[in-house]
């Protein structure tokens, strides 16, 4: 911050907030506001409520000045609930928490930086006195029934077990309580009326776990804990200006773009309201998500006033003057400004203060020329930050800068000097500003691809590392169970019988004609829960019928069949000696540099393990399983890099030419910089194309060719074949499946999928095929959030049009081909605003293409398609699937489509046939 007094324009900011004037400051560019106002907020030592126009723009706001900021911890943000008023989807509980956590420690007269956006302030809110927070002191007298009853009070759901944000269980002297701010429940154990210990423990493994070195707003120094409500017990008269200071200095990012967007959300409002209007005047019960009951008691915008009357937007939202108009403002932009008439004339004094900042260069993954770019600042004498958005990443700086012969150093020295230094922070864009030669660079302009930003600073608490494991406590009444010596039979239940005089348990199990089998519960190894397809239900034997016994003999045949073949397919790989790869070279350094995200432990894990296997004789036989989004295909591009290098060809094998195109994008973008000559093969090539490309394969010109079944033809064959990668294994037919032995005999074979086939699972958990798993999300990564609603169009409206003002897309799913213009055409009347485009299997390989592509580049806010986009396409822009009559898809296609977006909405039966001829 020193280089800040350097700069003549920054002296005067400092005296125009003194002499309380409106303040415009223009020619900001990148993230030089927030290094600007990092320093000004060293200055005047008030707290200062920061407005962007929409929530990304405020979320990347808020990331950048945690980085510029010394005193980080004064540094919070106030999110938006994400929903606007009169809609039916309920916002998450973490946003709740978050809310109040804030609005707590403003009330307590607390000093803050807060960064917020429009939608967040932009209605009216719980009064600061009647905010009713539950704090639990270790030692402290506590009455459990008190307890209790204030939880059910501020909103919290009574559950058997606590296993979600927002329930709690009693047991007796115990509670445990999940509060909606914390990423982990808490366990408050009581002795009488005295609080005898507070421990905080795992929802899944219900087991006591240490504190987070994370800042949590529910610990108070480990000795108590605070709980934030769930919804609000008074009327909503406040603002969040009710929470400030008088003294507060309010920012504003875009003052324009604010007005702009302030009568947008107005007018959507309104509509929402009319609709409200029509449907309903009483209260009705909202949709949950799936395994949550009950009608959602958040602290939204209330739309529903005492009477049950539909409130009217004046109501519940604030008007622009409320908001602009509060204290003494600072506006920031990037273009230039001129004097606002109206302030003159109300007598507010404006003062416009301009800036020459530029954007940083941006190297673009070029890195060559980026270095030499480099060096050229650095015989201007500049000053040079590179952001690295994390440890290794910085690292791999570090030997990039070593191999181009540029010092660089690790930190910024008290004394800064001209020179190069890396430090680790997740900067969103750079800048550069001559009068103090300094240049600021981000992931994005050395990489040429955004760092990650984390949304929300939640913990996403996963399962552990058992895959499937039987889960009795799952099973209900009339579920199918398989018993090893008697079948298929239903289960009835648990059951006690004295037996030898002594009470003991069974699981009752009922088979044909009414005969029932007791199962003892120190023999629940025998039984295990059916996994069949409930279109087709299995025949059900009675006790002593031979049928079971039959099923078994034809079962045990065609798995000895099969084993032979395994065993004759297993014993020449282990025969033969493949290709051993050599160890990792600078290249390969180089390369894994230009990955930009922070690779998960699970990530770097499996690609350790594929790695020790390209390094051995023994050819290669590896399962790779992680969701949609887990990081899978940057493992397979890490080993097909390697494979290059040591003068491979690598095949990527794919199930549909969708998947094609996006691995053939991901690829070419991946590989830039590199002499690699990438390939895809599908029917997106015309023929004239294909056989090009065979030649080239054929002679081994091409390094990796990407490819759907017409990879495994006849015609096609690798002089250097190194590396197979097969995507969605269980999507090809037996024919190619056959094809596919073929190559495990002789190469390396990774297998990438997020649903294996039991077979392919079953292989890997024996030990025949070597698996790794990736269960790690991302950083930032959030559950799927689930919801089935009956058909409206105000609920497709609300959908499509909240992730369009979050920036994001939508899916919409529709798997009749001959209907969907119809679709399409209702689709436009009913969000007009959006940008539609269609996409299926039918259209014209070109076209699809196109369509497909102009998607990813975001030229289209919505994807109208058939279950083409189930095969696990990856588009993290995309936040929402709508997903029409969800009960003509399998439970594997419904699967596969889940999880390709962060909300699934599933229509109900005949949703939207209404309007099929």
């Amino acid at each position: 911050m020193p280089l800040l007094k350097n700069l003549n324009r920054y002296q005067h900011i400092g005296a125009a907030i003194s002499s309380g004037a409106l303040i415009n400051i223009n020619g900001l560019v990148g993230s030089s506001k927030a290094y600007l106002l990092s320093g000004l907020l060293e200055r005047i030592k008030k707290s200062v409520l920061i407005i962007s126009p929409r929530i990304h723009e405020a979320e990347q706001l808020h990331e950048d000045l945690k980085t510029f900021c010394l005193n980080k911890e004064t540094v919070d943000y106030f999110p938006s609930l994400e929903v606007l008023a009169y809609e039916e989807n309920p916002p998450a509980d973490e946003l709740i928490g978050q809310r109040f956590a804030i609005l707590d420690r403003l009330a307590k007269g607390e000093r803050l930086v807060l960064v917020t956006s429009l939608p967040a302030i932009l209605y009216r809110i719980t009064s600061p006195k009647d905010i009713l927070n539950i704090k639990v002191v270790n030692g402290a007298m506590l009455s459990m029934n008190t307890l209790l009853e204030d939880l059910v009070m501020i909103g919290y759901e009574r559950t058997g077990m606590t296993q979600e944000r927002g329930d709690f269980s009693q047991r007796g002297g115990i509670v445990d309580v999940f509060p909606i701010s914390s990423e982990y429940p808490v366990r408050i154990e009581l002795f009488g009326d005295v609080v005898e210990s507070i421990r905080w423990f795992d929802p899944v493994t219900q087991l006591s776990v240490e504190p987070s070195p994370l800042p949590s707003p529910n610990r108070r120094g480990g000795n108590e804990v605070e709980i934030f409500p769930r919804k609000s017990i008074a009327d909503k008269t406040s603002t969040i200006f009710d929470y400030l200071p008088d003294d507060c200095l309010m920012v504003v990012d875009y003052r324009l773009t604010i007005q702009e967007e302030y009568l947008r959300l107005r007018d959507e409002i309104k509509s929402l309201y009319q609709e409200a209007c029509k449907e309903r005047v009483e209260p009705s019960p909202r949709p949950s998500p799936i395994g949550r009951g009950g009608n959602e008691p958040s602290p939204r915008p209330s739309p529903i006033g005492r009477g049950g009357k539909v409130k009217p937007p004046e109501e519940i939202i604030l008007r622009i003057e409320d908001i602009l108009n509060q204290r003494q403002m600072m506006c920031l932009g990037a273009k230039e400004t001129t004097p606002d008439p109206s302030l003159e004339r109300r007598g507010v004094e404006e003062e416009i203060i301009p800036f020459k900042i530029n954007p940083a260069p941006n190297f673009g993954g070029k890195l060559e020329p980026g270095m030499q770019k480099l060096k050229e600042y650095i015989d201007a004498g500049y000053i040079i930050i590179l952001s690295a958005n994390y440890q290794g990443q910085a690292g791999r700086l570090q030997e990039l800068l070593k191999e181009h012969k540029i010092e660089g150093e690790a930190g910024i020295p008290s004394k800064i000097r001209s020179g190069v230094f890396i430090v680790v922070s997740p900067l969103i864009n750079g800048f550069d500003i001559p009068e103090l030669q300094l240049l600021i660079m981000s992931d994005k302009e050395i990489f040429g691809k955004s760092s990650i930003m984390q949304r929300r600073k939640f913990t996403r608490l996963t399962q552990t590392q058992d895959i499937l494991p039987e889960n009795f406590m799952d099973l209900k009444e009339g579920d199918l169970i398989v018993h090893i010596y008697y079948g298929i039979g239903q289960y009835l239940g648990l059951t006690t019988t004295k037996v030898e005089g002594q009470i003991r348990d069974f699981l009752l199990l009922e088979y044909a004609q009414g005969d029932k089998l007791y199962v003892p519960v120190d023999q629940l190894g025998l039984v295990h829960k059916y996994i069949g397809s409930k279109d087709s239900p299995p025949e059900i034997h009675r006790l002593h019928d031979r049928g079971w016994e039959r099923t078994k003999e034809k079962v045990q045949k065609a798995v000895e069949s099969m084993a032979g073949e395994l065993i004759e397919i297993y014993a020449a790989r282990k025969a033969l000696q493949g290709h051993a790869f050599t160890k990792d070279t600078i290249w390969q350094y180089e390369f894994e540099s230009g990955f930009v995200y922070e690779e998960t432990p699970d990530q770097i894990k499996a690609i350790e393990e594929i790695k020790r296997d390209m390094e051995n004789p023994l050819p290669m036989d590896r399962l790779v399983c992680g969701d949609v989004g887990y990081g899978k295909t940057e493992v397979a591009i890490r080993a097909a890099f390697k494979a290059v290098m040591d003068g491979r060809q690598v095949a990527v094998l794919v199930p549909t030419t969708i998947l094609a195109f996006q691995h053939y994008s991901t690829f070419t973008q991946r590989f830039t910089g590199f002499p690699i000559n990438i390939q895809m093969l599908s029917r997106f090539k015309s023929p004239k194309e294909q056989k090009e490309i065979i030649a080239e394969t054929v002679n081994g010109k091409v390094d990796i060719v990407i490819g759907t079944h017409r990879l495994l033809q006849k015609d096609i064959s690798f002089p250097n074949l190194g590396l197979v990668i097969i995507d969605e294994e269980h999507k090809f037919g037996v024919k190619h499946k056959e094809r596919m032995k073929s190559y495990r005999k002789l190469v390396d074979v990774l297998t990438l999928t997020a649903t294996p086939i039991p077979r392919t699972l079953h292989f890997s958990l024996c030990g025949i095929r070597d698996m790794s798993i990736i269960h790690t999300p991302p950083p930032g990564r959030l559950p799927i959030k689930t919801v089935i609603v009956p058909f409206g169009p105000e609920v497709i409206r609300e959908a499509v049009l909240r992730e369009m003002d979050r920036g994001g897309q939508v899916f919409f799913v529709h798997n009749q081909v001959k209907s969907i213009p119809v679709i399409l055409e209702q689709l436009n009347k009913i969000v007009p605003d959006a940008r539609i485009v269609v996409a299926h299997g039918q259209m014209d390989e070109h076209e699809l293409e196109k369509v497909i592509f102009d998607f990813m580049e975001k030229k289209f806010d919505v994807l109208l398609a058939s279950s083409i986009i189930e095969s696990g396409l990856d588009m993290p822009n995309v936040n929402t699937i709508i997903i029409n009559n969800a009960h003509r898809f399998g439970l594997a296609q419904q699967c596969g489509i889940w999880k390709t977006a962060g909300q699934a909405i599933f229509l109900a039966h005949n949703s939207m046939e209404m309007w099929l001829p």
